[in-house]
């Protein structure tokens, strides 16, 4: 339960804009949720059962 206290806490999960983001790996899903005042979300997962390192650094 603490998880969805956390979600509904952040209003760029809740309201927020959805941009999808491409990526070399159709098993990796990446979304950004904005806000209008500039709240920003990044949302990674890893649709496989192995492990993943991901670049961070890109916006």
């Amino acid at each position: 339960m603490i998880h969805l206290k956390w979600r509904n806490s952040q209003p760029a999960l809740i309201n927020g804009d959805i941009s999808f983001i491409d990526n070399d790996d159709d098993q990796i899903l990446e979304f950004k949720r904005t806000t209008e005042n500039d709240e920003n979300i990044l949302c990674r997962f890893d649709l496989k059962n192995h492990e993943f390192s991901p670049d961070i650094s890109k916006p």
